[in-house]
């Protein structure tokens, strides 16, 4: 059921008056046709706002990108016990002004993403998957890239469901190919 504009005034006041809501605060806005530069500056802002209510660090990355739906997509990386809290409330916040942020992993967390990935994938298809390097990021796009080496059964079928599963969490698997690869 839906409260009547009436009352919904009435009770944002009785919130504000019972000191739940900051009185005069307003919900920062963007301008009108906003550039990517405006959108970073309020993500920013809404960051240092979440860091500051929350016990997480958190750091905007690349440059926002509009979508066709006309919402700005915007990456963020977190780091600290409050985090799940802190990304919450930067995406309510963000949701309002059509800033739609997600959660880009940092170099401890994609380590572990890719590690699983690469046991999954090894493990249900025969072929032996090792890791060559350090994951890269691509500030520009948000996406991490891993070079990989392969080698055993089924390692086409393999490295197509590497490239699968990375996709989902913005990883991007590298094959390297094998000496042995080589035509001779």
């Amino acid at each position: 059921m839906a409260i009547p504009a009436s009352a919904r005034s009435a009770l944002l006041a009785v919130i504000a008056s019972c000191g739940l809501a900051p009185l005069g605060q307003s919900q920062p806005s963007l301008p009108a046709q906003p550039s990517g530069a405006d959108v970073r500056v309020r993500a920013e802002s809404l960051a240092d706002e979440a860091e500051r209510n929350h016990a997480c660090d958190l750091a905007i990355h690349g440059d926002p990108h509009l979508e066709p739906d006309g919402k700005w997509l915007v990456a963020y990386s977190a780091s600290g016990e409050a985090c799940d809290a802190a990304g919450d409330a930067l995406r309510a916040r963000g949701a309002a002004l059509d800033i739609v942020f997600f959660r880009r992993p940092n170099q401890d967390e994609v380590v572990e993403l890719i590690n699983r990935i690469r046991s999954a994938v090894s493990g249900a298809f025969g072929c032996r998957i090792s890791l060559r390097g350090d994951p890269q990021l691509d500030e520009s796009t948000s996406w991490w890239t891993v070079s990989y080496f392969a080698s055993g059964n089924n390692c086409g079928d393999a490295t197509d469901e590497l490239s699968r599963q990375g996709r989902e969490v913005m990883i991007g698997f590298s094959r390297v190919a094998l000496s042995s690869d080589s035509p001779r």
